[in-house]
């Protein structure tokens, strides 16, 4: 994700299901469909009216339709929730309606996973952030994943 971000494009679609392992076992992020390129613009408007995921959403997404590399870190923290919950549904129980997109502005986040470390979450907790600008980018995401590692 850090790779696609530093060349301005967003994936907009990026969950476990999306994520493919090679033969080394090494992640790779796959299903591009709604992935466009930021040329001279910070986010993308989506004008369609296909169905989208809104489990793994950002909150400007759900509420305003726009996408951009930080909605990508929000969906990328859902995704490692379903990681170390080990395949759990985001929200589960859950129906996409304007009083969901209400308790998110309110701080509604998902609860720690049961096999994710206290450090792993806060990074999550802080990929959810209701201001965009203030997620952190891809590549501190790498940097804190490293050092969560160690």
């Amino acid at each position: 994700m850090n790779y696609l971000a530093e060349r301005k494009v967003f994936h907009g679609d990026l969950a476990a299901r999306n994520v493919l392992l090679d033969s080394s076992l090494k992640a790779k992020v796959s299903d591009f469909g709604l992935s466009r390129r930021l040329y001279e613009r910070y986010e993308y408007v989506k004008q369609s009216r296909e169905p989208l995921p809104w489990r793994w959403m950002a909150l400007e997404s759900l509420r305003d339709l726009t996408f951009s590399t930080e909605s990508d870190v929000w969906s990328f923290a859902i995704t490692l929730w379903e990681i170390f919950s080990l395949g759990q549904v985001p929200y589960s129980g859950i129906q996409y309606t304007s009083e969901f997109v209400e308790l998110l502005e309110t701080n509604f986040r998902l609860s720690k996973p049961q096999y994710s470390s206290m450090k792993m979450y806060n990074l999550m907790l802080q990929c959810w952030h209701n201001e965009p600008s203030e997620r952190p980018a891809f590549y501190d995401i790498v940097d804190a994943m490293i050092n969560i590692m160690n």
